[in-house]
């Protein structure tokens, strides 16, 4: 698919899928910072905490 008309000017299909492919990429680049956030989110950090002494826990019932 071509996005220039014969003239070299941008054909209107050229131009929806030229925005379509900005809007994409910005869908993209806002879901990843997104999650860049939620991995630095301090609720995570609680989560983390309560996982970790989960598995001390575990580890130690299974040594005994």
């Amino acid at each position: 698919m071509s996005i220039a008309g014969l003239d070299g000017t941008v054909t209107g299909a050229g131009r929806a899928a030229l925005v379509q492919c900005v809007v994409g990429a910005a869908a993209v680049t806002g879901g990843f910072l997104a999650v860049l956030a939620l991995l630095r989110a301090p609720e995570l950090d609680i989560l983390r905490t309560a996982a970790e002494g989960f598995r001390r826990a575990r580890r130690r019932s299974a040594q005994r």
